[in-house]
């Protein structure tokens, strides 16, 4: 925050020029606050928001998801907000405005209860690993061909489909199990149980049975494994883009999917300074000596 308006280009600067404009500003905490001028980065905001601390488990440190979470849903966020903008401007006669998004904001909001149960009856989240606080069983277990599966099955009916595919009827009937509220409490037993019956059979098998079973189940998924699941494929999830250097790249494709304006993406990204010439002659309308000379100064 203050950058832009120590170039002259800041919100107030632009808006005199533009009433119109719908400007989204990025920053670590946002425009405003006793942190507004930190920096900051996805790491930090993913630690500041509260979405690190109970992310791990119990006996070791907190965990950084694997992705950078924070930027990817704030991008989401900035692009929603902008949407939601335009549409209050050009739709109901509004006039331009600043979204102002800290970095940490949203992890933040996709925390779901963690700030409403510290507030309201002093619970902080701890980390419980791959387990659900809120039913039972559900977590994750390796198969016997070193495969690692996540299962769900924590209501009543469904933990009875779980149990019959298994070949364990009894337990949908044992009164330590047979209940959600008696399932929780005894997790760790249960859970145990269920792992050892995993861990004895392969990952084919135990797919053939649950998801025949209607059992909420999926294998845990390597790269290599979503190269060649043929539902990638199916939804075209995966596309090709040329590539002026590289040749054709996979990477993923547009999502969520409209059925009347689907999406594709258009290219892999240009390199760098690929428009600068563009920019230089026709919006600011340097001519070609003004743009030769810059280039012969190392400027561009």
């Amino acid at each position: 925050p203050g950058t832009l308006e120590r170039w002259n280009i800041g919100w107030e600067d632009l808006k005199a020029v533009n009433p119109r404009l719908i400007m989204v500003r990025v920053s670590g905490y946002g425009q405003t606050g006793p942190y507004s001028k930190r920096s900051g980065y996805d790491r930090i905001a993913l630690g500041f928001s509260g979405y690190m601390y109970p992310t791990g488990f119990p006996d070791r440190f907190p965990v950084r998801p694997a992705f950078p979470t924070a930027d990817y849903n704030t991008g989401t966020f900035g692009a929603l907000s902008a949407m939601l903008a335009l549409y209050q401007r050009d739709a109901q006669g509004g006039e331009g405005q600043m979204i102002d998004l800290g970095l940490y904001e949203a992890p933040f909001r996709i925390t779901a209860d963690l700030i409403t149960k510290y507030m309201m009856n002093g619970e902080v989240r701890e980390r419980i690993g791959n387990r659900n606080p809120t039913f039972s069983p559900a977590g994750t277990f390796e198969t016997k061909d070193g495969r690692y599966v996540q299962i769900a099955a924590g209501g009543d009916g469904v933990f009875k489909r779980l149990a019959d595919a298994i070949g364990m009827p009894e337990l949908a009937t044992d009164p330590r199990y047979a209940q959600s509220a008696a399932r929780i409490e005894r997790a760790d037993e249960l859970e145990a149980l269920l792992g050892e019956w995993i861990k004895a059979h392969e990952f084919a098998d135990i797919e053939a049975r649950l998801v025949g079973g209607n059992v909420p189940f999926g294998g845990i998924y390597t790269a290599a494994d979503i190269a060649e699941d043929p539902h990638f494929e199916a939804r075209n999830n995966i596309v090709t883009v040329p590539d002026e250097e590289l040749g054709d790249i996979p990477m993923p494709g547009v999502s969520p999917n409209l059925t009347g304006t689907p999406g594709r993406v258009a290219h892999a990204g240009p390199p760098i300074g690929h428009h600068t010439e563009e920019i230089l002659g026709e919006m600011l309308n340097l001519s070609s000596a003004d743009i030769d000379a810059l280039k012969a100064d190392g400027i561009v």
